[in-house]
């Protein structure tokens, strides 16, 4: 027989499966999604008791190994002391403190509301050149003395924005 010959390749196999057929349809049984349903419902009610058993055992520990890994130091959960460590420790909290850590125009200082402002404006342009905001911050961090940045609560930095017109939709290129 040619095996590069496409036509007796497939006559070959059609012989094939024709002598084969008995082994063939138990090959394929398990296939049937009917017969394994069936197969799968009887292997549950046999083992109904070592499925249970395992499922008990398994979840409490998993259960407990969680709730220790969402706890944080103060038995509270840990987004809540991670939130609240990166307001005190994060990189936004060190430029704020390293700029004052208050607003200038009206020295509200609740770290939640207080914004990094470009002084002279450009700030859009500044972020373009940056992959990502943790390059970001880490390069206002080293020029904080520049005199380029200042800190502005929400309020007064959407006072200055409109006061000195540095709305996105005027900066367009």
């Amino acid at each position: 027989m040619d095996w590069t010959d496409p036509e007796q390749v497939k006559q070959y196999y059609q012989d094939y499966y024709q002598t084969h057929k008995e082994q063939w349809s138990e090959y394929n049984e398990h296939r049937d999604p009917e017969r394994k349903r069936q197969w799968d419902k009887t292997y549950r009610e046999r083992h109904k008791e070592q499925i249970a058993a395992y499922g008990k055992s398994y979840r409490p520990k998993d259960n407990e190994w969680h709730k220790q890994r969402r706890k944080g130091p103060d038995g509270d959960y840990v987004r809540t002391y991670h939130k609240e460590w990166l307001r005190k420790n994060g990189t936004h909290a060190r430029i704020v403190t390293a700029l004052g850590g208050k607003c200038v125009r009206c020295s509200f200082d609740d770290i939640r509301a207080l914004q990094i402002d470009h002084v002279n404006g450009g700030g859009r342009q500044e972020e373009k050149l940056f992959k990502n905001t943790y390059q970001r911050d880490k390069y206002i961090l080293e020029h904080v003395d520049s005199g380029h940045y200042q800190v502005l609560c929400a309020n007064c930095n959407w006072i200055k924005r409109d006061e000195e017109n540095e709305h996105r939709w005027n900066m367009r290129e």
